[in-house]
């Protein structure tokens, strides 16, 4: 009889778990994901020097495991000259390779919009939100989590810059 009530307790415990994972909790809520990607998203050196702002979207994966895969940036598109020379691209790539594994009910697809705004004291002191959108064309059945916002400022990394200190004129990277 004891039998018998440990595999009834074993099943209910089992589905209970299993209930709750199909709660439809949201990725982007995720305590665990939030802060691995935002302590490891950085505002690249190079484009802070060069007074250039962004917004990218990443697409990835999350598998039957938890893990995350098959992560790239997927807009706005960059010669491969410039992505390395700017760092976004680098940073993105690199902050999500951080995330430990998760709880295999994100299973999925997933777009994940980081703005990189800047902040040109030598222009103004109101904040540059990059404009671009993702096309809708590069939707397909991903689920758009909400925006990270990285920000940087023309005061940062000054002794980097040219003799004047000047930071030059901000541009938006869907420009290059």
């Amino acid at each position: 009889m004891k039998t018998l009530y440990l595999i009834l307790a074993a099943f209910l415990f089992t589905g209970l778990e299993a209930n709750a994972q199909i709660t439809g909790y949201a990725l982007d809520e995720d305590p665990v994901f939030k802060t691995a990607i935002t302590q490891h998203i950085h505002y690249p050196i190079t484009a802070i020097r060069g007074s250039i702002y962004g917004r990218f979207y990443m697409k990835f994966s999350i598998d039957s495991t938890g893990s995350i895969q098959h992560v790239a940036v997927l807009y706005p598109h960059i010669s491969p000259k410039y992505a390395k020379r700017l760092g976004f691209e680098y940073e993105l790539i690199n902050s999500l390779k951080h995330v430990p594994r998760l709880t295999p009910r994100y299973k999925g697809s997933y777009i994940l919009p980081v703005a990189f705004v800047y902040i040109n004291y030598s222009e103004s002191s109101k904040p540059l939100v990059p404009t671009n959108t993702l096309p809708e064309k590069y939707l397909d059945n991903s689920l758009v989590l909400n925006e990270i916002r990285v920000v940087g400022h023309s005061d940062m990394y000054r002794s980097l810059r040219p003799i004047s200190g000047k930071a030059p004129e901000s541009r938006q990277v869907v420009l290059f």
